[in-house]
């Protein structure tokens, strides 16, 4: 529940407004009643939660608290009292009047570089700050333009401490994903692989991008995966010199050894340019941007009229109105302003229309929808009544929900680029859940136009899985419709490129191919589940979690699993092996060990398939027996070793999407296991799809240069596993010999970065 204006906490802080809310809680402007003044607090709200997140969330609160009561630098809030009052935590903090610095390079396209530069030393400077606290320097993790703010005295201010750490060599930062912000994280904010000061210095670079282009830099994953490319910040700002160009690429290297060495580096190198763009500029107080000085006294030297216009104050001035309020005098000016008006629009028109664009650019770029279709109305009043202004009102009218107004511009464009894929979306939020005979036909008429359109294709397969029992379909033929839609946008994923078209590109949220990806594993997942074949959806989420591990739609799933398992009156051994499957995702590790533990005591076979050991192993090195972890990776090796065919790569075989069949065999089962999908056509042709799973149940990234990647050879990863329980037992040689093997056989595989990063962490400890 939001607080309302005048609720008092702690029999002391009086709230006056809310200023910003939050996926984790809101903040609030109050009013010290017992010293006086105005301060922000910081809620944090527990009631979506589960009690282990709830737990979570109240130790990051505390940390955030520490952190900053124990830093005293003019660049950081200061902090003036924690407490918990009705089951939410408060944290009281300096109030800093100002805005952030996203809003303001969002609506202030010329700011002089020199503010840019001065803005950036000070950051650089509060970083050290931080990089030099002892007895371990505090990583800020979340670097970004909305997470600095600039108060209307000119004066940087670093907010939401929520993510930082004290640097620890030793951890690997697990949740990695949990701390990484779009555009501005580093590669290994991404992995397991930990963050230190060079990840700062990454995100120092990424925000100098922003705040001298006015753009977002190219998030770390995309690089990495050649998806898209950055350019030079002086491609996107001709004023920005090559010195410039170099200092923010060499802080955003991807290879963090390759970075400055430190902030005091990034911070010198900075320093050295700054003369040659001229001096700071006088500024007064910010008013939502930087005035000049002098304004001020230009407009104190006149007057407002009523009508708004300006005049100076004098006899003469003042006769020459008396005339003019004569009706003859009134009637001509009114003529010789309209036709003034009109001349100036005639001749402004173009240059007032494009002005409006812009406009309508920067609103729908921040969020304010409304404002945002205003000036492209206004645009298309002036006479700018082509297909990018068409197709900007619908994304508006999407972005606000308004459905039926989004359809109707669309259908104007249908067969613009890309406009027919947002009609089919406006038709799916439109009509959700009741309305699939129609979604379904929009869609197929679309892929029919564009068959390489991945997003159709999941959103088709999407489609057929929602309408299960909706009676458009029998259950079994919409489970098969939707795979093979899923297969289709996977198949199609790298090869269809709707950023193209840059003046309709810019009129949507992107989201890049990697999210698409894991979505489309997820699907396919479901399918699975829904079929009961549980152990190939468990496979499925695997494979999702190893890029995301919080990947948000898992735990519902794997928790139904689990629920179905439990509740089944036919459990067998097999069905403990899953269950094991699915407590060691959820990382529940205990409870995985216990069910493998009685599914070995019941069939000893379990001993001879690679896939169980190496689980047992995964489950026991997260209970911390290290020992038993690397045992049961060398067993695991050992017989892949002895049987490479068995555990090589995996292909689905679908004739007619008749039947799926996979090459992995469960102990107990028959040798040759086949987990069939009716069909209704048996003249279908046979489709051979490759698979992007290894026996190890690693996912694979289809690239247009490499086909798959990353990619995995079987039971590689057992490498890597057993190197990381090296590294646990302090045996360094060993671990590096594992993580260079791991390598070696996947050089592009899903924990090739991490790997690379722990070698050359662990080989300066050596």
């Amino acid at each position: 529940m939001i607080l309302t204006e005048g609720t008092i906490l702690k029999s002391r802080y009086e709230i006056h407004k809310k200023l910003a809310a939050g996926g984790f809680g809101n903040v609030y402007l109050a009013e010290d009643k017992l010293k006086g003044g105005l301060l922000a607090i910081k809620e944090t709200l527990y009631e979506d939660f589960s009690e282990g997140d709830v737990n979570k969330l109240k130790e990051q609160f505390r940390f955030e608290a520490e952190i900053l009561v124990h830093l005293s630098h003019p660049r950081l809030p200061r902090v003036e009292d924690f407490f918990e009052e009705g089951n939410k935590y408060y944290l009281v903090m300096e109030y800093i009047d100002g805005e952030d610095l996203q809003k303001i390079i969002d609506e202030n396209s010329s700011i002089p570089l020199s503010q840019i530069l001065d803005w950036s030393i000070q950051l650089c400077n509060v970083m050290e700050y931080l990089h030099s606290q002892k007895p371990a320097p505090v990583i800020f993790r979340d670097l970004k333009p909305k997470n600095i703010m600039l108060s209307r005295k000119g004066e940087i201010k670093l907010i939401d401490f929520g993510i930082s750490k004290l640097f620890d060599s030793r951890d690997k930062t697990k949740s990695a994903a949990r701390a990484a912000s779009q555009y501005y994280a580093p590669p290994e904010q991404y992995t397991s692989s930990g963050t230190d000061t060079l990840s700062d210095v990454y995100s120092l670079g990424a925000t100098f991008y922003f705040l001298f282009t006015h753009y977002h830099p190219v998030d770390a994953i995309d690089r990495l995966t050649d998806t898209l490319t950055l350019n030079k910040p002086s491609a996107l700002n001709e004023a920005i010199t090559p010195e410039l160009d170099n200092i923010i690429l060499k802080a955003m290297d991807l290879n963090k050894n390759k970075r400055f060495k430190s902030v005091s580096h990034l911070r010198e190198a900075l320093e050295k340019i700054a003369p040659s763009y001229g001096e700071l500029p006088d500024t007064i107080e910010l008013c939502g941007k930087l005035i000049d000085n002098t304004a001020a006294e230009k407009i104190d030297n006149f007057k407002i009229q009523p009508s708004g216009s300006l005049y100076r104050s004098s006899t003469a001035s003042r006769e020459i109105i008396e005339k003019e309020r004569t009706a003859k005098g009134k009637i001509l000016c009114a003529l010789i302003s309209l036709a003034a008006l009109i001349l100036v629009i005639f001749i402004l028109r173009p240059f007032i229309a494009g002005y409006a664009m812009d406009q309508a650019k920067l609103f729908y770029k921040t969020g304010d929808y409304g404002k945002a279709i205003n000036f492209l109305k206004g645009s298309q009043f002036l006479g700018n009544s082509g297909t990018e202004v068409a197709f900007a009102l619908g994304q508006c009218y999407l972005c606000n929900s308004d459905y039926d107004k989004s359809i109707e511009e669309f259908e104007k464009i249908k067969f613009a680029f890309d406009a027919h894929y947002w009609l089919c979306k406006a038709y799916i939020l439109r009509d959700k859940k009741d309305d699939y005979e129609k979604i379904i036909s929009e869609l197929e008429s679309y892929l029919k136009d564009v068959p390489g359109d991945y997003r159709a294709w999941l959103d088709l397969g999407n489609s057929f899985l929602d309408c299960k029992g909706k009676n458009i379909e029998n259950d079994s033929e919409s489970l098969n419709k939707a795979l093979n839609c899923y297969l289709k946008s996977r198949e199609t994923l790298y090869f269809y490129d709707y950023t193209s078209q840059r003046e309709y590109y810019i009129w949507q949220k992107d989201r890049n191919k990697i999210s698409y990806l894991l979505d489309i594993e997820f699907g396919i997942g479901r399918v699975y589940q829904l079929l009961g074949d549980y152990e190939m959806a468990l496979r499925q989420y695997e494979s999702i979690k190893k890029i995301n591990p919080l990947y948000s739609k898992l735990e519902n799933e794997i928790s139904s699993i689990i629920e179905k398992i439990n509740k089944s009156d036919d459990y067998s051994v097999t069905s403990g092996v899953i269950l094991g499957d699915a407590y060691l995702l959820l990382g529940k590790f205990n409870e995985a060990l216990e069910e493998y533990k009685n599914a070995l005591k019941k069939d000893k076979s379990f001993n001879n398939n690679a896939y169980f050991l190496m689980h047992m192993g995964q489950a026991s090195l997260a209970a911390s027996n290290t020992k038993g972890a690397i045992n049961y990776f060398k067993s695991a090796l050992d017989i892949i070793s002895q049987n490479p065919d068995k555990y090589k790569d995996l292909t689905i075989v679908i004739p007619g999407m008749e039947s799926v069949s996979m090459s992995y065999i469960s102990p107990g089962e028959s040798s040759k296991q086949d987990r069939s999908l009716p069909s209704n056509n048996d003249k279908n042709e046979k489709i051979y799809l490759k698979e992007l799973y290894s026996s190890s149940g690693t996912l694979s990234v289809v690239s247009p240069e490499e086909k798959i990647l990353p990619q995995s050879n079987g039971g590689s990863e057992l490498y890597y596993y057993m190197a990381e329980a090296y590294e646990t037992e302090k045996n360094f040689p060993e671990a590096i010999k594992n993580y260079e093997t791991y390598i070696e056989l996947c050089p592009r595989g899903v924990f090739s970065l991490a790997a690379r990063d722990n070698i050359s962490r662990l080989e300066k400890k050596q």
